[in-house]
């Protein structure tokens, strides 16, 4: 059974980056350094701990959460490793919600801190928190550890980076690294080497340069430094450690993942100077705040599940952070936010894939639990007597929206079942039917996502599905008034058929869908069949009149009629009641609406003049622009058709930093050549309907 450590002895943290950097090697490093693990993992291998499913090895990169763990100097390390690319985002802002600390990862070959990157560096749950940066890669041939440098101070204006080990050469000429703390020079495997006098001379340059920056901290020892006087290797580190904890400087470590080079410094500093989980603090959502904390009486507890996995012969993995007091196996909590009582069975830490079992878990300790009732994602687990409701965990918006068609028959069932499953273990993944394009829809975050997504749904539910560009919602509606007779005689050997009605149309303002005014008078139709006649209208809105979109925006007035004693019937005056309303609208110079969407595109200035003649090119108008918090947001309508996958081609534009939000703005007359288009395209297909 692995030790239960205390609140104060463990140590939350989430690997950061975008994709590609490194994150998995540096936890396998981590992992190899501590002796968890007895080999170095390679992704290339499909052999790492964090990245193991099928999907993973497969793709060479972190598609979901992986959280594992490591005891060093006495603490216990919590290590989550989340994905890089913005698709796959639910899971790191669920990531970066749980962890007291963050680890950087910087792939010291690149020119830049790529857009994805700094959107998990500087995400809702990131502010405030401590960050620890590792450059990675210094053994590529084209990494440049002064340009990495210059790249994060950039990145990181409101923070000082400080370095504390230092490269002993670059590319194929990269050993080891220097610390600028003890001086001491570590190669592969972090062995000890003696140093030369050139390195000794730049780790006194930068030691000088981290006094600097540690000593402008403090009052105190800014004085002394100002007026010469020696501070002390106690009053640096310990001021040292106070400002990264206060996330007001960022230390910065550099190495090689795959050859384990500069990991067991890193792994010193970091178990020594990181927040402990006794320092976390949540948010509820009466927006107290609340510290993680075991002190509490009795068997108080609150705890918070943070992501969802459905996994056959398992059935419902919860993984879960205990914020308040400690989780036993076998309690009886309270889902607060369903109020509904569960029961706690198995409880397991995790080391990657593997769950290993444990009879509880303290404050600020992260695991799952096996087959919980009817628990979910953003669910508070608490005590009857703590009814504390943990703030939901905000994830990035989904704005790629698609229509999900399953390629055989009868397969809705299992379709429905895949995307409950889907939306579950992935809250950014939302469904919905439209009852106007007779579509599923699903939003995500990006087209990666959904590609996972259908082939999960093929290996796992069987269902084969297709992805494709939804249908614009287009309506129908009328321009001018319209008086027509809708007439339905029919004689056959028995009883006949007879309805007889006529109908005024009007048009209606954009905010008014539908009215329906009886103006019958003298008996001319019984008052029975006239529910059937407004029966047979509300089925021709339904189904469309010139193109086969739902008719929007009109008054209909039931004003003549007549009708037989003994042939008339509901089913009569229904079809009346069609032919009526299908001819007036006919012949009230009907027209096709198109949806607009307001959208609010932010980008930095470089980027403004593409994705302005962009818009041009979609049919966007540019409504204004305003600077906001150091880049443009543009202004804009988009009619819906051009927002679907507006998302996919922002981030192609703008390398990722662009971002945009959409709210539903109007329906508008659409383009008379796109309306004779969608016309003849529907009048095609109907015939080809009657000729099959």
């Amino acid at each position: 059974m692995v030790k239960v450590f205390e609140t104060n002895e463990i140590i939350n943290t989430c690997l950061i980056g975008n994709s590609g950097v490194g994150k998995t090697s540096f936890a396998e490093a981590l992992l190899y350094t501590a002796g968890v693990t007895s080999r170095l993992g390679r992704i290339d291998d499909g052999n790492t701990v964090s990245d193991y499913t099928q999907e993973e090895i497969e793709r060479r990169g972190s598609i979901y959460l992986a959280s594992m763990f490591l005891v060093h100097a006495g603490k216990k390390i919590n290590i989550i490793d989340v994905p890089g690319y913005a698709d796959f985002f639910s899971d790191s802002f669920a990531g970066i919600w749980c962890a007291e600390n963050l680890i950087l990862v910087f792939d010291a070959t690149s020119s830049e801190l790529e857009a994805d990157a700094e959107d998990l560096l500087f995400a809702p749950s990131a502010k405030g928190k401590p960050v620890f940066i590792f450059i990675n890669k210094m053994d590529k041939e084209n990494a440049n550890f002064a340009r990495s440098i210059e790249v994060l101070q950039k990145s990181l204006s409101q923070q000082t980076p400080v370095v504390m080990t230092l490269p002993i050469g670059v590319g194929e000429r990269f050993s080891g690294v220097a610390d600028v703390l003890t001086k001491k020079y570590y190669g592969k495997n972090n062995s000890e080497m003696p140093l030369t006098p050139e390195v000794e001379n730049e780790l006194n340059t930068y030691y000088n340069k981290l006094v600097e920056a540690v000593a402008a901290e403090d009052e105190a020892l800014i004085e002394k430094y100002l007026n010469g006087e020696e501070i002390t290797q106690n009053e640096l580190i310990s001021t040292l450690i106070k400002s990264i904890q206060n996330a007001k400087i960022v230390p910065l470590f550099c190495g090689s993942c795959i050859n384990n080079i500069g990991t067991m410094v890193f792994l010193e500093f970091f178990s020594k100077t990181a927040l402990t989980a006794e320092h976390g603090k949540y948010t509820t959502a009466n927006d107290e705040i609340i510290e993680v904390s075991s002190k509490t009486d009795g068997n108080k507890v609150v705890a918070h599940v943070f992501k969802t996995v459905l996994e056959p012969h398992m059935g419902r993995v919860s993984y879960f952070k205990v914020i308040k007091g400690k989780l036993h196996a076998g309690m009886n909590v309270i889902n607060y936010t369903r109020n509904i009582e569960e029961r706690i069975g198995q409880i397991c830490l995790l080391q990657g894939k593997e769950k290993i079992d444990t009879t509880e878990l303290p404050a600020g300790d992260i695991g799952c639990i096996i087959k919980l009732k009817d628990t979910h994602t953003n669910d508070t687990l608490c005590d009857e007597e703590s009814k504390i409701l943990i703030k939901k965990i905000e994830f990035p918006p989904s704005l790629l929206t698609m229509a999900i068609y399953s390629s055989g028959k009868g397969e809705e069932e299992k379709l429905a079942t895949a995307l409950s499953t889907a939306s579950e273990e992935d809250p950014t993944i939302s469904f919905t039917y439209n009852t106007d394009t007779k579509e599923w829809i699903v939003t995500a975050l990006g087209e990666r996502q959904l590609e996972i997504m259908a082939k999960k749904f093929s290996t796992r539910f069987g269902v084969k599905v297709e992805l494709r560009t939804p249908k614009v919602p287009y309506r129908e509606t009328i321009t001018t008034v319209s008086e027509q007779q809708g007439k339905y005689k029919r004689q056959t050997g028995g009883r006949g058929q007879y309805g007889d009605c006529w109908l005024r149309v009007e048009p209606l303002p954009r905010e008014i869908e539908y009215e329906f005014v009886n103006k019958i008078t003298q008996g001319k139709i019984p008052k029975n069949y006239i529910p059937s006649i407004e029966k047979g209208v509300k089925e021709v809105m339904e189904s469309g009149v010139i193109a086969g979109y739902r008719v929007v925006n009109i008054r209909v007035i039931l004003y003549d009629g007549s009708y037989h004693e003994v042939d008339s019937s509901d089913i009569a005056f229904k079809i009346a009641g069609r032919i009526a309303l299908r001819k007036c609208v006919e012949t009230a110079n009907p027209i096709i609406l198109e949806p607009y969407a307001n959208v609010d595109i932010d980008v930095t200035k470089e980027y403004v003049g593409a994705v302005i003649g962009d818009l041009n090119m979609r049919r966007g108008r540019v409504l204004g622009i305003e600077p906001k918090n150091g880049k443009q947001v543009i202004h804009a309508q988009l009619p819906y058709g051009e927002v679907y996958r507006y998302i996919t081609d922002l981030r192609s534009m703008t390398k990722g930093k662009g971002k945009f939000k959409m709210s539903f703005s109007h329906y508008e007359p659409l383009n008379p050549l796109l309306q004779q288009k969608l016309i003849e395209e529907y009048q095609k297909s109907k015939q080809e309907e009657k000729e099959e």
